[in-house]
């Protein structure tokens, strides 16, 4: 990691970076303001979906559901499977992706599948993550 000037700071967003050195490359990382807090772990939701893209029987049709019960917080995501899975090849994906999301984020998730066609689809930027934590609740 290369230290920064003073006054400078690290914006996660794609961009020059004019310390790096004399020909500016450009980089990508994701935005901070993008990221999730669940159980003191720092998730990207893009880090979900990578896991979600890596399991053939799932599509990428997906919603991420963030509750807090008794002050712990709990992530579930409703996923879709490829037309032609069937129901135990979807459970079974299910339970793959949660161990998955475990081994390499290092949280535990629950994960359902849903019906295909049941999630809804956006013409623009998906709306994948809902947060249904209470604000300011401690």
């Amino acid at each position: 990691m290369t230290p920064r000037a003073s006054g400078e700071r690290a914006t996660g967003r794609v961009g020059l970076d004019p310390i790096e050195s004399a020909s500016p490359a450009w980089r990508a990382s994701p935005r901070s303001d993008d990221m999730l807090i669940i159980r003191g772990v720092n998730v990207f939701p893009s880090q979900i979906e990578e896991q979600i893209l890596a399991c053939t029987a799932l599509s990428a049709h997906y919603l991420i559901e963030i509750t807090a019960r008794e002050r712990l917080d709990e992530m579930r995501i409703q996923v879709e499977c490829r037309p032609g899975i069937g129901s135990a090849e979807g459970a079974t994906a299910a339970a793959h992706l949660a161990r998955r999301i475990k081994g390499v984020i290092g949280i535990s998730v629950m994960v359902e599948i849903a019906t295909t066609g049941s999630l809804a689809r956006s013409q623009g930027k998906a709306k994948r993550v809902v947060d249904l934590r209470a604000r300011g609740a401690l």
